[in-house]
């Protein structure tokens, strides 16, 4: 079956490919079409599923990169190294040093936002993410995901639920950055307890915070109806 391609012509009615045109007036040409684009949604979910299930093969591979790298880690091809492509990975010696105060700082009790804003993000969100990768422990790690997207009836509007734990958790280990990693695992480990306590109160906050924007709504609402009302 030959490609088709759209005709911009002023009916808009015809679609041609290679060797005929196709009139979709036509119930027959409109039968050619269908079959055609049939073919090529099932040759998509079988190109789809095969990218896929490579990635996840690459996935468990010290030297291949499927997934964003944080910031700080740095890949060097090997060689000429192509399908796939091999790579060595150490740490930036500056960001190192950045990456490996941060974990001090957030175990000591700084505020995130600080933190966040002296290694240059725009919020915590991005802070937290980085100190959570296990990549600064000498680990290529995909444990978790994000939750199915869901219809809030109620909010009338998609909800996604946080993170939840992957269905297929990998965590690979990288030889140069095991031997030498940017923090010790203990350290890791006990920030991850602290950035636990503070999504609590962040949460805590975000309710009083919407609490008292609410308060201040009712308030404007009920001036609103004393200036409406007569002899007020």
């Amino acid at each position: 079956m030959v490609p088709f391609k759209e005709m911009l012509g002023s009916t808009r009615k015809l679609i041609w490919s290679e060797e005929s045109v196709y009139d979709i007036a036509i119930s027959d040409d409109r039968a050619r079409i269908f079959t055609a684009f049939s073919h090529a949604e099932h040759e998509r979910h079988i190109l789809k599923f095969r990218t896929v299930a490579q990635k996840e093969v690459l996935r468990l591979d010290a030297d291949t990169k499927v997934d964003k790298l944080p910031k700080g880690i740095v890949e060097t091809r090997i060689g000429k190294s192509v399908k796939p492509k091999r790579y060595k990975f150490t740490y930036d010696p500056d960001r190192r040093k950045l990456i490996a105060s941060a974990y001090r700082r957030v175990l000591n009790g700084e505020q995130l936002n600080d933190i966040a804003e002296d290694l240059g993000y725009k919020s915590i969100n991005g802070l937290r993410e980085t100190l959570r990768s296990e990549w600064w422990i000498g680990y290529k790690s995909r444990l978790k995901t994000t939750n199915t997207r869901e219809w809030n009836t109620e909010k009338q509007k998609y909800f996604v639920g946080g993170r939840k734990a992957h269905d297929n958790p990998i965590r690979v280990p990288i030889p140069n950055l095991i031997e030498d990693p940017a923090v010790s695992v203990e350290l890791w480990e006990a920030v991850q307890v602290k950035l636990a306590e503070h999504t609590r109160h962040f949460v805590q906050r975000r309710t009083l915070s919407k609490a008292l924007l609410g308060t201040g709504l009712l308030y404007c609402a009920a001036r609103v109806n004393d200036f409406e009302t007569p002899g007020k």
